[in-house]
């Protein structure tokens, strides 16, 4: 990967700062402001519409961490056009998590629904996405009918048969979301490091 966009909103500037002066050598990266910010994240990712709507690309929420092979893994899965990956988790069941995460429902590996509070569901969505321009149609139709969140349109998707799971196995990842979150991401992340 040589190329980041990065959709910025609240606190635009110092975050465009951090992200410019950790940024390592060899990336470029873009930046998009979304004046919507207070909005659901799906107007967030109809910010890079323009520049990445032409080519497959990973979308990538900016409050999960997770390790590398799970996006690896994503990457590697073949793609019809029109299609988007969604890495999933079926293992974690720690109540905490699952009454947070975004959950799915599965029908072999086709994702037929989406959605905070869906039940029963099979996976949780680790938020780590490959997708193309499709992805944008279905967000704009969606923010049309007033639900801004990308669920929405990755829902609009999967009732076409359009979205399917890609099994991130014993790979970790967490959204942080509360104090709680960050001190878990920091154990993972410290994890890592020390495993390495």
């Amino acid at each position: 990967m040589t190329d980041l966009h990065l959709v910025l909103g609240y606190d635009a500037d110092y975050v465009r700062s951090l992200a410019t002066s950790g940024a390592p050598a060899g990336l470029t990266l873009h930046f998009h402001l979304n004046p919507d910010w207070r909005q659901e994240n799906g107007r967030s990712v109809l910010q890079a519409r323009v520049a990445l709507a032409a080519r497959p690309f990973a979308l990538l929420m900016g409050d999960h961490l997770f390790e590398p092979r799970a996006l690896e893994r994503l990457a590697r899965a073949p793609r019809r056009p029109g299609e988007v990956l969604l890495a999933v988790d079926r293992r974690t069941t720690a109540p905490e998590i699952v009454a947070e995460a975004t959950k799915v429902r599965l029908s072999g590996a086709r994702i037929t629904a989406i959605g905070k509070a869906i039940a029963p569901f099979d996976a949780l969505d680790t938020g780590m996405f490959v997708c193309d321009g499709a992805l944008f149609t279905a967000l704009t139709d969606a923010c049309a009918e007033g639900n801004t969140t990308l669920s929405a349109g990755v829902a609009r998707l999967a009732a076409l048969g359009l979205v399917r799971g890609i099994d991130i196995g014993d790979a970790r990842w967490c959204d942080i979301d509360t104090v709680a979150d960050l001190t878990m991401a920091e154990a993972l992340t410290s994890e890592s490091v020390s495993a390495a």
